[in-house]
């Protein structure tokens, strides 16, 4: 055994693809840097997971083997039992009560559980204020009031305005203090949606106003469960539409959806709503064991416009971002559009999707320049606002000069080339980049007057041929200093791009570590380099982690502890009140994408092109959605 797991601990991982990595190497590379007392953590873990394996969730055999397990182990999710059976009889009256609803109102109780819309202190929806805005119309329809009002905003996701850390460490703590914590969610019943139209398989609702709805979730006692810490996946889907329908967590059982469309994109939609995780089993170590990845809902919805047209919804305002736009809002709530595509588009033999005209224009509202650059068979991200798709020589004369340094992983990686190849005219001749680089580019017929140089400090782990340390790599007192070294001269960087998480996923065991020994670590390091620069402080700009996709949907980098790492760390940095911060949510753009591996291998969105096999078996891989994000970043800076 000793030889075996000194074996396994040599083990070395590809140095590009996370997917390539199985749970027991990630959990070896992980205690790679611990003491003996992860060896002896490592024979504990296998033991429990056979027996697992064994006796499924059966707590009585686990009492015979004399396995002892803490009230929040996940080994007792879903084993409470109800001797009286009056739990099951509720729960037989609340799914019938579910099923058919003949008032269509908005249900408030099902069962003896009252359904709260209530939300969470300090949790609201970003466009609600304290202070009412005088002549400002609400804009969220219901059944009870399915047209709703004129709207004069986007739909847009949950904000904590203060203490984010607080609220969601204090719902991840208190998960086990209720006897009713322990159910598992077995399923979500939709709720507070029109019934579907007669002879017809879709739900109608107006384009233009919010429209609510309700997710319960269902025990497996069939009681709707007490407690939040359920992870749906939202999608609501169509020919030249995608989003992710934004959700509030109400931490009681039931969460509330928001659904928007522009009446400029009326018709006929796919809403889709999944199970992922259930009972925070996300946010585990090992979560895949836990992994669910369940349809509880998929339903057609037509968006329709009035015939008259009095009533009608003027189309949604989407002014053209400016550096405000980066900097006011956390988190964001955007879509892809297209408007002009080539329906049966197929790879070129370089492995390139050039599906319409290089120079097809952006329609108004959605972008500006040509949307046709990107590859991408029309489709373009907009968000709050819509983004520029910049020319060679409008990025050129933005960039000249300047010092770009990127600390993250190695999605970076995959952005600096194609912002290289796809927009700073190199012709695809830059092939290759090393995790850890400092180069200057000089701009092609120049004659190296126009210049611009881009540093990448890879953080995923301090021995730069590995991975899945994360934030934990800067306690490495080499890689610290190299990393310090590119801020202590004359001059230094003028723009700072930063992200982590994909490997912070895998590397850390509990989200307590993980904010003590990674985020405040992190943001200790980088404020005492800050503060102690010759030169200016560069401007910062986080990336949040990308939504992992396909395949890695149930990984230890899972979309709910990724999302859940980006709130804290944001949350961390934003409390740091820094001049010149800026945030792009690089989850939200990636996550319409994120259900299977056309546009990714699990983890990297911005693969060069290539005419071969690909994640899930298919040929070829589309590569847009990381080039709109290096257009994305030049509006932020230029």
């Amino acid at each position: 055994m000793k030889e075996t797991v000194l074996a396994m601990r040599k083990q070395k991982v590809a140095t590009q693809e996370y997917g390539k990595v199985g749970s027991a190497q990630i959990g070896i590379l992980h205690w790679k840097t611990r003491t003996v007392q992860g060896v002896f953590a490592l024979v504990f873990t296998l033991i429990v997971s056979i027996v697992f394996l064994v006796i499924g969730d059966d707590l009585s055999l686990v009492e015979q083997v004399g396995l002892v397990l803490p009230r929040w182990s996940p080994l007792t999710h879903g084993a409470v039992k109800d001797p009286s059976g009056a739990a099951a009889e509720n729960g037989r009256l609340a799914l019938l009560v579910q099923d058919y609803f003949p008032d269509h109102q908005r249900i408030t109780r099902i069962g003896d559980v009252e359904i709260s819309e209530t939300t969470p202190p300090g949790l609201q929806w970003e466009e609600d204020d304290s202070s009412p805005v005088e002549g400002k119309a609400s804009d969220t329809a219901s059944p009870g009031n399915p047209n709703g009002s004129n709207t004069t905003t986007w739909v847009d996701f949950p904000y904590v305005r203060e203490n984010e850390t607080e609220l969601l460490m204090g719902a991840f703590r208190s998960n086990g203090s209720e006897e009713c914590h322990y159910v598992r969610t077995k399923t979500g019943r939709i709720v507070g949606l029109p019934p579907f139209e007669e002879g017809k398989d879709s739900v109608r609702l107006q384009a233009g106003p919010v429209h609510e709805f309700q997710i319960v979730s269902i025990g497996d006692d069939n009681v709707p469960r007490c407690q939040g810490g359920d992870y749906y996946e939202t999608d609501l889907s169509g020919p030249t539409w995608k989003s992710r329908p934004p959700i509030m967590d109400h931490q009681n059982g039931t969460y509330t959806v928001r659904v928007q469309m522009d009446p400029r994109f009326a018709g006929m939609y796919e809403l889709k709503v999944i199970l992922l995780f259930s009972n925070f089993h996300g946010l585990h170590f090992h979560p895949h064991r836990w992994a669910r990845v369940e349809e509880v809902a998929k339903f057609r919805v037509e968006f329709t416009v009035p015939e008259d047209p009095g009533s009608s919804i003027p189309p949604l305002p989407l002014p053209k971002c400016e550096r405000k736009d980066f900097v006011e809002k956390k988190y964001w709530s955007g879509r892809w559009t297209r408007e002009q595509f080539t329906p049966d588009c197929d790879y070129s033999r370089y492995g390139r999707w050039i599906c319409v005209n290089e120079t097809l224009q952006c329609q108004e509202p959605w972008c500006e320049g040509t949307v046709g650059s990107l590859e991408s068979n029309g489709w373009v991200y907009s968000a709050h606002c819509a983004f520029k798709i910049f020319k060679a020589e409008e990025a050129w004369k933005c960039l000249d000069k300047k010092w770009l340094f990127f600390w993250g992983d190695s999605n970076h990686i995959d952005t600096i080339r194609n912002l290289l190849n796809f927009v700073l005219g190199f012709n695809h001749s830059v092939k290759f980049l090393d995790r850890r680089m400092d180069q200057t580019f000089y701009a092609p017929g120049s004659d190296n007057q126009t210049s611009v140089r881009i540093t990448s400090m890879f953080n995923g782990h301090s021995n730069v041929t590995m991975n899945y340390e994360g934030l934990y790599s800067i306690h490495n007192k080499q890689f610290a200093d190299q990393c310090k070294s590119y801020f202590t001269g004359d001059s230094a960087p003028d723009f700072m791009f930063m992200n982590s998480g994909l490997h912070d996923g895998v590397f850390w065991r509990d989200m307590e570590k993980f904010i003590t020994d990674g985020v405040d670590y992190t943001a200790d390091f980088w404020t005492d380099v800050w503060s102690n620069m010759k030169a200016r402080r560069p401007d910062l700009l986080y990336r949040t982690t990308v939504t992992t996709g396909g395949s890695a949907r149930n990984q230890s980098f899972n979309p709910q502890k990724m999302e859940w790492m980006n709130h804290l760390i944001l949350d961390k940095f934003t409390r740091l009140n820094l001049e010149r911060f800026q945030i792009i949510d690089g989850f939200d753009y990636t996550y319409p994408w994120h259900y299977d591996h056309l546009t990714n291998d699990g983890v990297h969105y911005g693969r060069p092109p290539a005419k071969s096999k690909w994640a899930g078996g298919n040929m070829g891989h589309r590569y847009f959605v990381d080039i709109m994000l290096v257009h994305m970043l030049l509006n932020a800076i230029c």
